[in-house]
């Protein structure tokens, strides 16, 4: 992706996609625009993944069964 990840609008999406619920949290926060320009121009990159696509890849993720589950720090 190659803009911040709206909440709101992630909630909306897995609401109408899911049915699952969502909750309005109101905060002094904003996003953080990373610029990816220089890798444009140089690179000719262009992301792959949208907000739509990136959850639903998340949403579908199975880890495979022999992938045990690490957890590096417990605490």
């Amino acid at each position: 992706m190659d803009e911040p990840v709206d909440y709101g609008e992630l909630g909306a999406y897995l609401e109408r996609s899911r049915g699952l619920p969502t909750v309005g949290v109101r905060t002094p926060y904003h996003s953080t625009w990373l610029d990816n320009s220089k890798a444009r121009f140089l690179l000719g990159w262009r992301p792959r993944y949208d907000l739509r696509r990136m959850t639903d890849e998340a949403w579908s993720y199975q880890r495979a069964p022999g992938d045990p589950r690490v957890i590096w720090y417990p605490g």
